[in-house]
């Protein structure tokens, strides 16, 4: 299982969104998926940075859905603009199978990063 689904499977089994802010008359602010319903997470009124904390928590589902998608969209990309022919090093260490400058090969890297997302 590759990393992003494990991710992708933790958000399936989290409480379904959208989240949303709730202010409470005591000292909390709370984090809820409705009016009335239990609240996901709260922020104390000794938290001084309860206002972004709140804000972070509320927005996380939507974000994190956000980034799975445009990190499967890169991987894609990724790998149609990579190849399998494994790089060929010049004596001052620039590929010359890809006909890239410098010394790391970006295809090479990219093959390595496609690896760590497919948890290999």
């Amino acid at each position: 299982m590759t990393w992003i689904a494990e991710i992708k499977g933790r958000w399936a089994k989290a409480t379904k969104g959208p989240w949303l802010r709730d202010q409470q008359q005591y000292c909390t602010d709370d984090v809820r998926t409705g009016p009335g319903t239990v609240a996901l997470a709260s922020v104390g009124m000794y938290n001084r940075n309860a206002e972004n904390d709140l804000e972070a928590i509320a927005n996380a589902p939507a974000d994190i859905a956000r980034l799975v998608k445009e990190l499967e969209e890169a991987a894609g990309l990724i790998d149609a603009l990579t190849d399998a022919e494994p790089c060929d090093y010049d004596s001052r260490g620039y590929c010359t199978a890809h006909a890239l400058e410098g010394p790391d090969c970006a295809n090479e890297r990219a093959l390595v990063w496609l690896e760590r997302a497919a948890g290999r």
